[in-house]
């Protein structure tokens, strides 16, 4: 089964400690180019984290999960390559299904002590675009998201070239394969998906057939690996200004779609008497244009950013009802201001907006409706604004304490999510965490109407707490 970010692979423990063991290997390979390295950095920490979920009344839903997890980030700088990795490993305690790892970013660069031209091959992350970042969209670079709140960015694969000099910096990119993005865990049994994840939505089980309740059995009628992988994407980006100042940068890529698009068909089954729905897997390619235009420094900086996407119809049987997406327009800005203090102990206000325009489109195929989409759509917000706040603490004690608070709120969806954490850090090694997440609506959905990401998942209310150490 091909994971994606509808369908996931329930991993065995042994295919989580392979991983594991996987990721240590490749973390300890920055520190051990030490033959040829002139400098070296690393960081991680470990910590236990609980996450409860308050809104899952489903049998077939976990509420609560507690996991260790352990982040590591290292980097090496040396005569002839340079090394950068970064690690996260999660082992949830109460359900192994859950446990996973992942590699964000892993890759190997000539060294810049070599030419002006730097060339790294691996997985790497790149600012290809402010607002796709900020939103967290997965539009320029795919995420994990096994957390649909807090999506893990991952980076591109493939060859990278970067010249990058005082005032501008250009980098292109060229990949013979697609690794489209990880979404929940999720087990296929008996003609039934499943999964411990509340962000997982169970595909309905019965559908109706001349008015009567009939029970649904799926197949993923997936295509092999290298089917799915063997898709080249080239892109560039280009950007004038120093990280302090004003600066301007433009970009373009064409490849696959980070996402797998969907098409299915379903027949009556006399000798089950079921419905058979086989479900198709779809790689699309697009073209995406970024423009932006910003102000790097402090206490204030800011951007505005737009982005562009042309999908590119695939080749599919008309017997499929299929997913469908159109061009795409957004428009993004972000103002940031440290109120007083500096640094990591600044008392920070951020500012953001996003306006989007088409993305998703109605179904097409055999019992389709017009301007129906069944499926997720894949701009989560229509028309939103976002205020952060971060701040310490006042007085001798507060200088150990920092509260973050986030609201966002979806005007074209009716939507909100308000966010709150708190941290203690007695020292810098130890850090201690307490937050709550809360997802409303007031849309009143009609029937057949899509369901956006705030209206999907509102019963996903939840309070995390945690410990971590650095090291």
């Amino acid at each position: 089964m091909i994971c994606y970010s509808r369908c996931g692979v329930k991993q065995k423990p042994v295919t989580v400690l392979i991983k594991s063991l996987l990721l240590v290997v490749l973390s300890g390979f920055p520190l051990g180019y030490s033959w040829a390295a002139a400098e070296t950095a690393s960081t991680g920490n470990v910590s236990m984290e609980t996450v409860g979920y308050l809104g899952q009344a489903h049998a077939d839903r976990e509420s609560i999960f507690s996991s260790m997890r352990a982040n590591w980030e290292g980097s090496t700088w040396g005569r002839l390559f340079d090394t950068h990795a970064q690690a996260n490993l999660m082992l949830t305690l109460n359900h192994t299904a859950y446990s996973f790892a992942d590699l964000p970013d892993a890759y190997l660069a000539t060294s810049a002590a070599l030419s002006p031209v730097q060339v790294a091959l691996g997985r790497k992350t790149e600012s290809w675009n402010k607002l796709d970042q900020f939103w967290s969209l997965g539009i320029w670079e795919p995420r994990f998201r096994w957390d649909y709140l807090a999506p893990q960015e991952v980076g591109l694969m493939g060859t990278f070239a970067t010249l990058d000099q005082h005032w501008f910096r250009l980098t292109a990119f060229g990949s013979p394969i697609f690794i489209p993005e990880r979404g929940v865990p999720v087990e296929f049994k008996d003609g039934v998906f499943t999964s411990l994840s509340p962000w997982f939505l169970n595909l309905p089980s019965q559908g109706n057939l001349l008015g009567t309740p009939t029970p649904i059995r799926y197949q993923l009628v997936s295509p092999s690996v290298m089917d799915i992988v063997s898709h080249f994407g080239l892109g560039f980006l280009f950007r004038v200004g120093e990280k302090t100042g004003p600066w301007g940068s433009v970009g373009y890529t064409y490849k696959p779609i980070n996402q797998l698009l969907i098409g299915y068909d379903g027949k009556y089954d006399l000798s089950t008497t079921t419905i058979k729905a086989n479900l198709y897997p779809r790689v699309l390619y697009h073209e995406l244009t970024s423009l932006e235009v910003g102000y790097g420094g402090t206490p204030v900086e800011g951007w505005i950013s737009m982005l562009k996407e042309q999908p590119i119809r695939d080749q599919t049987l008309p017997s499929l009802r299929t997913q469908e997406i159109q061009d795409s327009l957004a428009l993004a800005s972000m103002l940031g201001i440290d109120l007083w203090g500096k640094g990591a102990s600044a008392t920070r206000v951020e500012l953001g907006s996003l306006l989007q325009w088409g993305g998703d489109a109605p179904d097409l195929g055999p019992d389709s409706q017009p301007g129906v989409n069944t499926f997720e759509s894949r701009y989560p917000f229509q028309n939103a604004g976002v205020v952060s706040v971060k701040t310490p603490l006042f007085g001798r004690l507060g200088r150990h304490w920092t509260v973050l608070g986030k609201m966002l709120y979806d005007f074209g969806n009716l939507g909100t999510i308000l966010e709150t954490e708190v941290k203690y850090s007695p020292n810098p090694k130890w850090m201690m965490t307490l937050g709550l997440e809360v997802l409303g609506s007031t849309r009143e959905l009609q029937a057949g109407a899509t369901m956006d990401f705030i209206s999907r998942y509102r019963a996903n209310d939840r309070v995390h707490g945690g410990i971590s150490y650095v090291f």
